[in-house]
């Protein structure tokens, strides 16, 4: 399967910013990697990557690969088909990640806070 690609090792690395984006860039939700999981900001909660849709309002979408980025820009869609290409090439994963210590400072990364949809 192509998505858990992103969670298993080697996938993304731990405390990655993640954002529910809209098409137009409007930003519905944030949170960080963390697992197999994704922990929402507003409430701290654990979810995957489908509860993080519906808990961003766009639980009708069933498209959460195709609407959660990276820092960097990249869906976790477009990052698992960078994770496959890479283990289909050579079978072990060359994707360059910068390297993240601490998780990071939601609170002040000019996501709204507010209560959870």
């Amino acid at each position: 399967m192509l998505h858990p690609l992103v969670f298993k090792e080697g996938g993304l690395p731990e405390f990655t910013l993640l954002t529910y984006k809209l098409k137009h860039g409007k930003v519905l939700k944030q949170g960080y990697k963390r697992g197999s999981c994704i922990v929402c900001d507003c409430c701290n909660e654990e979810l995957t990557p489908s509860q993080f849709e519906d808990h961003s309002g766009m639980g009708k979408r069933r498209q959460p690969y195709r609407n959660i980025y990276t820092p960097e820009g990249l869906t976790l869609h477009e990052l698992a088909l960078n994770l496959q290409d890479s283990l289909n090439s050579n079978g072990v994963s060359n994707v360059d990640f910068s390297d993240i210590d601490d998780p990071p400072n939601i609170a002040s990364s000019g996501a709204k806070q507010g209560a959870s949809s």
